[in-house]
């Protein structure tokens, strides 16, 4: 997992590669992408590196095939 931090002064850009969609830890969703933690990065504000959390997932269908509410 190599995830990639852009800061351009106003906007905080982070990338993260996807991967095959699988079950997060409680099955209710599918994890696509995930930082896995926190990450420090190379990037930095204000003289100190940035970290960074951050997962991408879709919930999965219920047994009716209904998106489950946010």
């Amino acid at each position: 997992m190599s995830i990639k931090v852009n800061n351009n002064g106003e906007v905080l850009k982070i990338y993260l590669p996807l991967e095959k969609p699988h079950a997060s830890k409680s099955g209710k969703s599918m994890v696509i992408a995930s930082t896995y933690g926190p990450q420090t990065t190379t990037v930095e504000h204000e003289g100190r590196k940035i970290v960074v959390v951050a997962n991408a997932f879709f919930y999965v269908k219920d047994k009716k095939n209904k998106p489950r509410k946010a």
